[in-house]
């Protein structure tokens, strides 16, 4: 998206959800991964784009249509009998299609320069958003991506060791070179 009114609507509603957001942040504090220096830079990277959405030359809205469910009554009963587990289960996968293409275009902006960052605080407010972009309630917006040349070199980033986040054949047995 383009156009500059739009995009300052976009803005407003990015920054009341963000200004939620923030707070829960706040709240869990400093992640043990990260130093208390690194995380308020995070913080304070994270207020700038709270603070700028608006003012992004482009922003991207990846959206996707929402998969329909037959009714109940024209599926087999073993299926009809699960009806409620195939409804959770269609919501829980919902972005699995999206995301990846999203990270592709992530890859595609670093390698022309570009910056952008996934950010998906305006689903908060999806509804206001659909109205100032005109968008059918059967289609879901998943990220709103800023778009612009970076005012400076950022990275790398810290992430949680190898060990915290991944496990080997059962949950909570920590991945290691050995495994």
């Amino acid at each position: 998206m383009r156009d500059a009114e739009k995009r300052r609507q976009l803005g407003t509603i990015y920054r009341k959800a963000a200004d939620e957001v923030s707070e829960i942040y706040a709240a869990r504090g400093c992640p043990p991964h990260m130093t208390e220096d690194k995380f308020q830079r995070l913080m304070a990277a994270g207020a700038h784009l709270w603070a700028h959405m608006g003012d992004a030359p482009v922003i991207l809205i990846p959206c996707l249509a929402r998969r329909v469910m037959p009714p109940r009554e024209a599926l087999p009963k073993a299926v009809a009998d699960r009806y409620d587990a195939h409804l959770a289960y269609q919501e829980q996968i919902r972005g699995a299609s999206i995301y990846p293409a999203v990270q592709n275009i992530v890859l595609a902006c670093r390698g022309l320069g570009l910056g952008t960052v996934i950010t998906t605080n305006h689903i908060l407010y999806e509804d206001e958003v659909r109205a100032v972009l005109r968008i059918p309630a059967d289609i879901a917006t998943f990220a709103l991506m800023p778009l612009g040349f970076p005012r400076g070199k950022y990275g790398p980033v810290v992430r949680k060791p190898l060990a915290e986040a991944v496990f080997a054949d059962t949950w909570g047995n920590a991945w290691t070179d050995t495994v």
